[in-house]
């Protein structure tokens, strides 16, 4: 946390004095906060960010990658029969369809 707000600071090129004063804190405080003599609460922390427009998490010194989330899995199907779909027994005649596994080609006899 003191790394942070150390970095901010000099970053800006502001004093103690004029950080503190921009992010209406008490001077002392600032100098506490990066000598790690105190640690801001969230309250502080939060004021600090948006005096000096950064998010309050990177202030923390958290890590604000954003998380990799699964949704669905992918799995591969082996078997080409496990491919077709249920509701896909009938054709446009009513009969039943006959699927040929090796290929997955549709063999019906659908008199025409």
């Amino acid at each position: 946390m003191k790394l942070r707000i150390k970095y901010l600071r000099q970053a800006l090129g502001l004093t103690q004095s004029a950080f503190a004063a921009k992010a209406h804190v008490n001077k002392n405080m600032i100098a506490n906060y990066e000598s790690q003599n105190s640690n801001p609460s969230l309250k502080q922390i939060e004021k600090i960010a948006l005096a000096f427009n950064v998010e309050p998490a990177w202030l923390a010194g958290w890590d604000t990658k954003p998380q990799i989330v699964v949704k669905e899995k992918i799995v591969k199907v082996q078997d080409p029969s496990a491919r077709i779909p249920n509701d896909w027994k009938n054709d446009e005649c009513g009969r039943l369809i006959k699927w040929k596994e090796s290929r997955k080609q549709l063999y019906k006899s659908c008199g025409g």
